[in-house]
């Protein structure tokens, strides 16, 4: 047998040997292409078709109308526009008046795309400073930074189903435990219904979902300051700085691939945010808690005609948005490393 027959002979041997990689790899690929790939390609087909649940035999190509409908959807891409106060203000009100502006224009609801935008800018900035300030406390606790760091890293183990139970019970209106503990400060006018005001039901969610993620961000910080040598803290401490100069001009600047990353998780996950709103609001009081998310899937399954490629078009469009601002972040970090 000549040499290039004895070299096929082994090829197929080691292809059905069970020292083939590709053997063992062939039933994950599967498994992925069949509950992951598969439903993302078909959604990508459906997007460009007139196509209800209920009704197969109607399936139709309509191109790019899925998306042109989202445009023209005043749930997607309502906008309230610049909200200003209506009422007579106060001293600390005419003083910060700019400031309470864009907090009202930020707190005003609107479609689907605007409620996401509100959701995300009162998170993300959140999500970025407070697991900061809750890293470098814990680094300095000495022997009892593991027990804080496990009791604030239990959260992020709890579903996202039961952390918004947990905290509608805490938003309860009578027997919640923030009106109960405002009762002591203000008295009885701390009747607060966060969740059935179109004005706080937003915040409210916002605040919780800074406190679910708040232990996975704080380790992201605990590593980013453990990769930090000591040797330039204690140059820094030799040098004369105070422990706020060391923090601001050593540490932080460090941190910042943390920072970067931090952020960039923080605004995907807002941008996808649905689990809390489906559980604690229902997209309510009057749409003012209804993201791009939950409405793409009230297009799909609960509004009666289970529009599934306009449903599909809108997740795609969210795909696409989010993918142009991962793209927009990393160019703006690279410029700056520039």
């Amino acid at each position: 047998m000549s040499a290039a027959g004895d070299e096929r002979v082994s090829r197929r041997r080691r292809w059905r040997g069970l020292d083939n990689p590709y053997a063992f790899l062939l039933p994950a690929v599967l498994i992925f292409g069949m509950f992951a790939l598969y439903p993302i390609l078909r959604s990508l087909f459906l997007s460009f078709f007139q196509y209800e649940f209920l009704r197969p035999e109607d399936l139709h190509w309509v191109g790019w109308a899925n998306y042109g409908e989202i445009f023209r959807d005043e749930r997607v891409t309502g906008w309230p526009g610049i909200v200003t106060p209506e009422q007579p203000l106060s001293v600390w009100e005419v003083l910060c008046y700019p400031l309470l502006v864009v907090w009202l224009s930020i707190n005003s609801p609107g479609g689907a795309f605007w409620n996401t935008i509100r959701f995300t800018v009162m998170y993300v900035p959140a999500a970025i400073l407070l697991p900061l300030l809750l890293a470098v406390l814990v680094e300095r606790a000495g022997r009892l930074s593991t027990l804080f760091r496990t009791l604030n890293f239990i959260p992020i183990v709890v579903s996202v189903a039961v952390v918004s139970i947990i905290w509608m019970w805490i938003y309860h209106p009578e027997y919640g435990v923030i009106n109960t503990l405002l009762r002591g400060f203000v008295g009885e006018k701390a009747d607060y219904t966060w969740l059935s005001d179109s004005k706080l039901a937003m915040p409210a969610i916002a605040a919780m979902a800074v406190w679910h993620g708040l232990g996975f961000n704080m380790l992201l910080y605990l590593v980013g300051l453990q990769r930090i040598p000591s040797e330039l803290a204690e140059a820094a401490r030799v040098d004369g700085a105070s422990g706020w100069k060391a923090f601001r001009f050593v540490t932080l600047p460090l941190l910042k691939p943390t920072m970067f990353l931090v952020g960039l998780l923080a605004t995907i996950g807002a941008l996808k945010v649905f689990g809390q709103m489906f559980i604690m609001t229902q997209g309510g009081p009057g749409d003012s808690t209804l993201s791009i998310v939950l409405y793409l899937y009230n297009v799909a399954f609960r509004y009666g005609k289970f529009r599934f490629g306009y449903a599909s078009a809108l997740a795609w469009a969210l795909a696409a948005f989010i993918f142009l601002v991962t793209l927009v972040a990393f160019r703006l970090t690279r410029e700056r490393e520039r």
